[in-house]
């Protein structure tokens, strides 16, 4: 058995007002396995010429002022103010930025931040984690990471926006509402119609967990004007992206387009085409890029405020400033949107490239868990949320219900003055849950049977059941994708004994309960139950990788949660939930005595 308190990824196939301003606050335990470029391809002196010669246009050795790390063990580098891409770009493009900024005042560090932030605090080599005066920090990006991530171009695609025209999009982050494929949100607008300089939100950050490098997922705020005919927006927040990020934590991102997401580009990392100029704030407090802490589930809650706001702040030039960061100037906006906004959206946003929502928002649990399992931002009111009118007022009130644009998949839940958003339990006790995916039609004519997309290779990952064990409730489907033929799928019916595909060397994983268990290079794909909530059949689909039965293990839940699911997230409230660990799919289930599931066998595919 392979140890379960870790991330173990497999091989998978297939985003100057006044003392008050709030400020940017950030606080996973995961590795991950980097998938190597092809040896080819890191042997190619024409792809290491075009690797070195992108990361010399960001800066030199020379512009460096001072390195240090954060406390994830990520570098630092201090660049010269002047030697950052975005001023670069503004000299080349007829708007120099001719004098040094004064470094922008840095706001109060909250207790537990300060190693965070970058405040002074001295780093594992005793280097203090600051930028001096006349640099900004930049998160060092190296060949190996390039590498890792499969090459110069992508890396490249992996910052890039996609045209939302474009036959499938693959941006990021896209508006709320904007009910592009793939995409899922949920959000709060405000809809008080006014022109705003000035907006903030405070953010919940957590590390959902995202396996597959085309899949993200996001909480993040949105600054936006459609008044010169055009879509324009400043975001900011907290992504996970492995694509992205070269990893599966959570990281502070940036992005800005004024072309209707024609271009643009994250952390302004991509392309110089790509890209609406960045300037970098000295002596700014973090840098995009960086990875944020994340909260603990059911224990010590992290947040990140932020603050986009127009005006000169001094951070190099008037424009959107993203306080504690840096600005985006307004001369690279249309004639509204460089001196106010129109709108202003908070929320969690999910991509997922089979659209069948696999991919956990927010922190995995469902909105009803509440404080310390769900995701969460602040509902509207001062210290809170708000926007600032370009007429001089402030308006707390004016922001409409929360929302999901899929509310089967994802919900949101208004709370103790927070809206908590997650993914919506697939419940299967009244009626079929996911029969829109069904690989061969009614696999269990009769039942009540709960399923996952099978045909895009999303395995079942966990079961849930009543506390009494009367009846099994809701399923979990898988956190990656595992190859499939889905034409072939069949039900093994266990309800007058046990059904097995396999026996496992003479395994009885789960003594005196009868089981159905799927056979040689089959994952599961559903369960169903009889009306009167007797667990009874298994979906088995044969996989084009093979699950290892001597890698498997027992997830037992009669009594109370499995031993894997740990404290969360709580994708099931009030049941018991045997859930595999990440890696693993369900092979195999038992019924318990009483009807409902009893326990789970979890199996490694290879």
């Amino acid at each position: 058995m392979r140890p379960t308190n870790t991330l173990d990824v497999p091989r998978v196939r297939v985003a100057g007002l006044i003392g008050w301003l709030p400020f940017l606050m950030l606080v996973s335990p995961y590795a991950v396995r980097a998938a190597a470029a092809s040896p080819g391809q890191a042997a190619s002196a024409t792809e290491t010429g075009r690797v070195k010669s992108f990361l010399d246009s960001r800066y030199a050795t020379k512009d460096v002022r001072h390195s240090f790390h954060t406390t994830f063990g990520e570098t630092i580098d201090c660049i010269d103010f002047f030697a950052q891409p975005g001023v670069k770009a503004m000299a080349a493009s007829g708007k120099p930025i001719t004098s040094l900024p004064a470094p922008a005042a840095k706001p109060a560090v909250p207790p537990g931040l300060a190693d965070v932030l970058f405040t002074g605090t001295p780093d594992d080599q005793g280097n203090p984690r600051a930028c001096p005066p006349d640099s900004v920090p930049v998160v060092r990006i190296t060949p190996d990471r390039i590498q890792a991530a499969g090459g110069l171009d992508s890396f490249l695609n992996a910052h890039r926006k996609v045209h939302i025209r474009g036959s499938k999009p693959r941006g990021r982050s896209t508006p709320p509402g904007s009910d592009l494929p793939n995409y899922a949100h949920t959000y709060q607008d405000y809809s008080g119609g006014n022109p705003f300089i000035a907006a903030f939100a405070t953010l919940n950050i957590q590390t959902p967990v995202v396996i597959l490098p085309v899949d993200h997922s996001i909480i993040q705020t949105w600054t936006t004007s459609r008044a010169d005919g055009t879509l324009e927006t400043v975001e900011c927040g907290s992504t996970v992206d492995p694509s992205l990020n070269g990893d599966h934590n959570p990281h502070f991102f940036i992005f800005a387009t004024n072309n209707n997401y024609g271009d643009g580009c994250y952390n302004n990392n991509g392309d110089t085409g790509d890209c609406i100029p960045w300037v970098g704030a000295p002596g700014a407090t973090l840098a995009p890029g960086m990875r944020l802490s994340s909260s603990t589930m059911g224990g010590a809650q992290s947040e990140l405020m932020v603050t986009t706001q127009n005006g000169n702040l001094g951070y190099g030039a008037t424009g959107w400033n993203i306080v504690g960061a840096g600005v985006y100037p307004g001369s690279d906006f249309g004639s509204s949107m460089a001196i106010a906004a129109e709108n202003f959206s908070v929320g969690g946003e999910v991509y997922d490239a089979t659209s069948s929502w696999y991919v956990p928002m927010g922190s995995g649990a469902e909105a009803m868990a509440d404080y310390g399992q769900a995701a969460y931002w602040p509902a509207q009111g001062p210290g809170q949320m708000g926007v600032f009118l370009a007429s001089g007022s402030w308006d707390y009130d004016s922001f409409g219900d929360p929302y999901s644009t899929i509310p089967s998949a994802y919900s949101v839940n208004l709370w103790g003055g927070r809206v908590f958003f997650g993914p919506t339990e697939n419940a299967f006790n009244t009626g079929d849950y996911g029969d829109q995916w069904s690989p061969v039609g009614d696999w269990s004519f009769g039942n009540y049977k709960a399923q996952c997309d099978s045909s895009a290779g999303v395995p079942l990952k966990g079961v849930a059941s009543t506390i009494d064990g009367a009846t099994t409730a809701t399923i979990l489907c898988g956190d990656y994708l595992i190859g499939t033929y889905p034409g072939t799928c069949n039900a093994r019916s266990f309800a007058s004994g046990d059904n097995r595909g396999s026996f496992d060397s003479g395994w009885d994983w789960d003594p005196g309960y009868v089981k159905g268990e799927c056979g040689y290079q089959e994952v599961a794909g559903g369960i169903a139950q009889s009306t009167s909530h007797s667990l009874n059949t298994i979906l088995c689909c044969p996989s084009t990788w093979t699950p290892d039965h001597g890698s498997c293990e027992v997830e037992t839940f009669d009594s109370g949660n499995s031993h894997s699911y740990g404290s969360g997230p709580d994708w099931a409230i009030g049941l018991n939930k045997g859930v595999c660990p990440v890696g693993k799919s369900v092979v195999g289930v038992s019924r318990g005595r009483s009807g409902a599931a009893h326990a789970i066998l979890c199996c490694y595919a290879e």
